[in-house]
């Protein structure tokens, strides 16, 4: 809890109320994404260690985000270079990697409730062998959302990592992303690529290949977010100076 303080601490101390941690993985290879990240090699000292921290951080008033969904502790390759495969069981991920996921949804100790959470690209064949995890519907709607029972915000690792980036340009990966489930995108390095981004957005609302309702969920998603941890006064539009 004290490294929980002392980070919170330091973020505040800088203006910034968003922490990208802990990372809740349950360490079961010495991979690249394992070195110094982990907090165990069990889902329980995972949930343990890393949801002491949690409450450290979100106790301060940071709002914390674990990841990476559904899980790299058995991957052995980094995301940063190629995509990680997952090859074990279904019914292995779910005991293992997806535990400490759903033990930090699902309790009622608010501040062992993640504000946010990060997918990344890994691809487990056995519960999608087409998308990696932040990119699959099957990972981000019907297990995070519906089977985990997540509503809060979920935001992409980095979009230009080559696990997504060999097969999928920026605003291909945006718009697969989004339509899958996650409410923000990491990646854009830049104004180029943001502008690329955002005009890929745009391409897609207009041929339909991404909904505005999808985008309005997403939307209302990080407000809620922001409205509930005090990032964004409650106030109504005339006292922002907004006109009609």
């Amino acid at each position: 809890m004290q490294a929980g303080h002392r980070i919170a601490h330091d973020l505040l101390a800088l203006g910034i109320n968003e922490d990208l941690a802990p990372d809740v993985d349950v360490q079961l290879v010495d991979g690249p994404d394992q070195y110094l990240r982990t907090w165990g090699y069990t889902p329980q000292s995972v949930i343990t260690y890393a949801g002491a921290y949690m409450q450290a951080v979100q106790g301060d008033g940071v709002v914390a985000c674990i990841k990476h969904f559904p899980g790299l502790g058995d991957a052995s390759t980094d995301a940063h270079f190629d995509l990680p495969v997952v090859k074990r069981s279904r019914d292995q991920i779910y005991a293992v990697e997806l535990a400490p996921f759903k033990a930090f949804i699902q309790t009622h100790n608010a501040l062992d409730n993640p504000g946010m959470i990060m997918p990344t690209d890994v691809l487990m064949p056995a519960i999608d062998p087409v998308y990696p995890a932040e990119l699959s519907h099957i990972f981000m709607t019907d297990i995070l959302r519906k089977e985990l029972g997540y509503d809060g915000v979920v935001i992409t690792d980095a979009l230009y990592m080559k696990g997504i980036s060999q097969k999928w340009s920026l605003p291909q990966a945006a718009v697969l992303a989004l339509n899958a489930g996650n409410d923000m995108l990491l990646g854009a390095n830049g104004p180029y690529q943001m502008m690329a981004m955002l005009n890929g957005l745009k391409a897609a609302l207009q041929d339909g290949s991404l909904s505005k309702a999808r985008v309005d969920e997403a939307a209302t998603r990080i407000i809620t977010l922001k409205l509930e941890r005090h990032i964004m006064p409650n106030l109504p539009p005339q006292d922002y100076g907004l006109t009609a």
